[in-house]
C-alpha cells in the first residue's frame, strides 16, 4: 500500500465480505510438488496503516505463518497493531497430554501446540470465539475471547417463531457450564426447561458408544446448542432420543459448524442447523440444500 497519510485500518483476506467496508489486500498460495508451500501477499509495501487486521478463517497454521511473514517483509513502517481473527481456534478439543492407561502411547497436546506457533509470530492481539476448552485462554498470548451469546439469542428467536416456547438442550457434561452461564446472563424467554443429555465414549478408540436425556419429558421443539460439530455424530444420537421422549421439531445451532461428513444426515433430523462463518461450509463431493442452514455473522468489533 503506497498511499500517503495514515490509513487507520487495513484488511488481509481473500474474503471480499469479510469487514468489506475497510481497505484491503489479498494473497495467494503455493503448494509445490514436494509439498512446501509457500504465501504471497499481494502489494509491494505495507506503510501507513494503523491497524492491519489479518483473517486466519479456513488457513492451517502453516499458512498462517507464512503469512504473517510475508506482511512483516512487506512492511515498511510497523502499524501500532496487528490482529489476528482466528475464530475457530485448532486443536482445542486436544487440550491436554493424552496417556492412554492400556498401550504404550502418549498423544500430542495439539492446542499448546499450534499456541506455541501462533505465539511466536507476535500478533498484537488473537480474536478466537467460543473456543472448545477454557485452556485456550490461557495458552494463546493476546487472546481475546469473542462470546457467540448474540448468535444463540439470534437461532433461540428463529426457532421460537418456527415452533413456540423450547427446549435448551445441553448435549454433553462439557457444555453445562457454557450454557448455564449463557442462561444466567440473559435469561431468554419462552424457554421451557433446559435439558441436559450424556454421552458414552470409549476412551481407547474415541467412538461414541450411548446417550442419555436425563429429564422424563422434552417440549415438542427443542434446540441444542453447543460450540462444535464436526461429524455430527453426537447431535444425531442425542436427537433421536429426544424424539422419544416427545420433542417434534429440532433445530441445532453450534458456533463452528465444521460438518465433515456433511450436512445431509443432519439436515434429516433436524428442521434447521445454525452456525456462524468461522469456517467454510464443506464443498466436497456433497450436494445439498442450503435453505435450513443459517450462517450468523458476529459482531467482529475491529
Amino acid at each position: 500500500m503506497e498511499k500517503e497519510g495514515i490509513m487507520k485500518d487495513l484488511v488481509v483476506s481473500n474474503d471480499d465480505t469479510f469487514l468489506n467496508w475497510k481497505p484491503r489486500v489479498n494473497y495467494s498460495t503455493i503448494l509445490y510438488p514436494d509439498n512446501t508451500r509457500s504465501v504471497t501477499i499481494l502489494t509491494s509495501r505495507i506503510s501507513g496503516v494503523d491497524k492491519m487486521i489479518v483473517d486466519g478463517r479456513n488457513l492451517k497454521v502453516e499458512e498462517i505463518c507464512l503469512l504473517k511473514n510475508a506482511i512483516d517483509n512487506a512492511i515498511v513502517d510497523k502499524p501500532a497493531s496487528i490482529e489476528l481473527y482466528l475464530p475457530y481456534f485448532p486443536g482445542a478439543r486436544e487440550d491436554r497430554t493424552h496417556r492412554s492407561e492400556h498401550k504404550p502411547e502418549v498423544r500430542s497436546f495439539s492446542s499448546k501446540a499450534y499456541a506455541q506457533q501462533i505465539n511466536s509470530l507476535g500478533f498484537d492481539v488473537v480474536k478466537v470465539m467460543d473456543p472448545h476448552s477454557d485452556v485456550i485462554e490461557a495458552l494463546v498470548n493476546n487472546v481475546k475471547i469473542m462470546k457467540p451469546d448474540l448468535m444463540i439469542l439470534q437461532a433461540i428467536h428463529q426457532s421460537v417463531q418456527e415452533g413456540g416456547a423450547l427446549d435448551i438442550v445441553i448435549p454433553d457434561l462439557g457444555a453445562r457450564k457454557k450454557i448455564t452461564s449463557f442462561m444466567r446472563r440473559h435469561n431468554p424467554t419462552l424457554i421451557s426447561n433446559t435439558i441436559q443429555c450424556l454421552k458414552h465414549r470409549d476412551p481407547n478408540t474415541g467412538k461414541l458408544s450411548g446417550f442419555e436425556v436425563l429429564d422424563d419429558k422434552v417440549s415438542p421443539n427443542a434446540l441444542i446448542v453447543d460450540d462444535i460439530c464436526d461429524g455430527g455424530g453426537t447431535f444425531l444420537g442425542i436427537a433421536e432420543k429426544l424424539k422419544e421422549k416427545g420433542a417434534k421439531r429440532l433445530f441445532l445451532y453450534t458456533t463452528h459448524g465444521l460438518y465433515t461428513k456433511g450436512p445431509n444426515n443432519l439436515l434429516k433430523t433436524f428442521d434447521k442447523l445454525f452456525r456462524s462463518d468461522s469456517v467454510h461450509l464443506p464443498v466436497q463431493n456433497w450436494e445439498y440444500d442450503t435453505t435450513n442452514i443459517e450462517t450468523f455473522k458476529p459482531r467482529r468489533n475491529f
